[in-house]
């Protein structure tokens, strides 16, 4: 919570403009005591986020829109604070601790999945969510994809609110995408090789139609930083659909503005 407006408060004093701001899977429980290795989440982490209400208040009122970042894939475990109620909407016995499965072509389930886990915290403040490597085939209905499936539900419950401009942030599900979501290229390498590649993968996905694509500005993992490498990384996502910043969570990693010299900054 404190990084977070401390973050954005930086990003105001040195005059740089921020219009979204995305908590990545650290927001919820990923110590989780059972089987749920923690990689899913629907539970805010009360340590690092005391307040979630609050936070999301106050982002709000920095201007900015707040998405949080969802692997569902592994279900709903006894750890979660929705835990209970959605067993026993699945008729599981919520005293077995026996974990929800994942299947979100099960009507059943996804009604579950939204009013249950997502619709209380979108009530407290989540703009939309960030649909994370969610893709393949395996689900309840042959050849579909979960991870298409998932984006057309996200946007269509986004999109039952009229005071709200449906949204979401999501990886490539196959044919049709572009109907839905924000794209992002997945885990981009740190390197001028994998900068290079980025426009290919632009133009290619506007051949789709898909249009709002992004990718991890500075490079995602794997790599060496340097401030001309980030620098003209920055300028094509300026030119690019979204500008996006992200990276993985690596203390050598900076992925800010200030975080090379004042000549990077300026």
């Amino acid at each position: 919570d404190a990084d977070i407006r401390a973050l954005v408060k930086r990003f105001q004093k040195e005059e740089i403009p921020l219009s979204v701001f995305i908590i990545d899977m650290d927001w919820h429980i990923t110590k989780t005591g059972n089987q749920c290795s923690g990689w899913t989440g629907f539970s805010w982490n009360k340590e690092l986020f005391p307040d979630p209400p609050d936070l999301l208040s106050w982002l709000h009122q920095n201007n900015l829109s707040v998405a949080l970042n969802l692997h569902p894939a592994e279900g709903v475990h006894p750890h979660e604070d929705q835990y209970p109620i959605l067993a026993a909407n699945m008729g599981i016995d919520p005293a077995s601790r026996q974990p929800v499965k994942f299947d979100i072509t099960d009507p059943r389930f996804a009604r579950g999945y939204f009013e249950t886990l997502l619709h209380p915290m979108q009530k407290d403040g989540v703009d939309f969510w960030w649909i994370d490597w969610q893709q393949g085939h395996l689900s309840g209905i042959p050849s579909l994809d979960p991870l298409w499936w998932l984006n057309h539900l996200h946007y269509q419950d986004l999109g039952s609110n009229p005071t709200k401009r449906p949204a979401i942030l999501s990886r490539w599900g196959g044919p049709g995408s572009h109907r839905y979501p924000i794209g992002f290229s997945g885990d981009t390498l740190i390197s001028w090789a994998s900068l290079a590649l980025q426009p290919f993968y632009t133009s290619s996905a506007a051949n789709v139609a898909y249009g709002w694509w992004s990718h991890d500005i500075g490079g995602h993992m794997i790599g060496r930083e340097n401030a001309e490498l980030y620098t003209r990384w920055v300028q094509y996502g300026l030119l690019s659909p979204i500008l996006r910043l992200h990276s993985t969570k690596d203390k050598k990693l900076h992925h800010l503005p200030w975080g090379f010299d004042e000549a990077t900054l300026k």
